[in-house]
């Protein structure tokens, strides 16, 4: 009962030890890695969301070029003209997007929805430019953020010679993909850093625990009077190493004593058995 229960604390020990250790690696990678995504996403999507609304105005203007190009406003020329020319444009990696054209007064003259053309045009951000337009002012190309029926929107416009409105719209949430992308790349790598941090620390631990173990088991048996029992430890740990020398050499000092100690012991149980012969004679 006794040995059931020594074994028991012993593993308790060991069990305690690793789990000590490896649980402050595995935390301290955690923490490590969840305040390097904390830092890193809003970054990384302020950095796309600067370069998105960048290539929607280059974008823009260059739906503004063409525009003028065509030699005519908006509002002469064929929907079949224009279609050609924008129809297909798209801003890469973002499928919804598209250009639309919108008159100085802020009548709709071009959309990929034909429904829309000749409507007034609903964006308070392009309404905006039609303001300054009609106070005489011609706002500068840009490229802007808004929301629109709930959603999120970024978009670029170029004005043209004309005063004709060329404006090229996408989603945020298409824009911000890869940011997205990045965030499940960085914890699928965190999860397998973490396994790996544990195995490291498992490992190291048991390089640790193993060791002590011996030593502890050796120390009990001397404890219980096996002063001759022999301390083996492979350790590549150097403190180890030089516990288990300690250790070695207190019990080289103390064999001489222990074993005066036995003797002595031992004469005088003799001396005892020796008296109480003589005394029944």
């Amino acid at each position: 009962m006794a040995k059931e229960k020594k074994n028991k604390e012993k593993k308790g020990i060991k069990i305690n030890l690793m789990a000590t250790f490896m649980g402050t690696i595995i935390i301290a990678v955690f923490v490590a890695v969840l305040i390097a995504l904390l830092s890193t996403v809003p970054k990384s999507k302020d950095i796309i969301t600067e370069k998105t609304l960048n290539y929607l105005e280059e974008m823009a203007k260059t739906c503004k070029f063409e525009m003028e190009a065509l030699g005519q406003p908006a509002e002469m020329a064929l929907y079949s003209d224009l279609d050609n020319m924008f129809g297909e444009v798209k801003c890469e990696g973002m499928p919804s997007s598209y250009v639309y054209i919108v008159s100085k007064d802020g009548k709709m003259l071009y959309h990929p929805d034909q429904e829309k053309i000749g409507n007034p045009v609903e964006n308070a951000c392009v309404k905006a430019i039609v303001e300054e337009l009609s106070a005489g002012r011609i706002p500068a190309d840009d490229a802007v953020k808004y929301e629109y029926k709930g959603a999120i929107k970024y978009a670029g416009f170029g004005i043209t010679k004309k005063q004709d409105i060329v404006v090229v719209t996408a989603d945020e949430k298409e824009a911000l993909a890869e940011s997205n992308s990045v965030v499940i790349r960085g914890v699928i790598i965190a999860i397998v850093i973490i396994i790996l941090f544990a195995v490291v620390g498992f490992i190291i631990s048991r390089m640790i625990s193993e060791p002590l173990k011996k030593i502890v088991d050796g120390i009990n048996k001397i404890s219980q009077g096996y002063i001759n029992e022999p301390i083996n430890v492979n350790s590549s740990l150097t403190e180890t190493d030089e516990l288990t020398k300690f250790i070695k050499k207190v019990v080289y000092e103390y064999e001489p004593k222990v074993d005066k100690l036995i003797q002595n012991e031992n004469n005088e149980i003799k001396e005892e058995m020796f008296e109480k012969i003589q005394d029944s004679n």
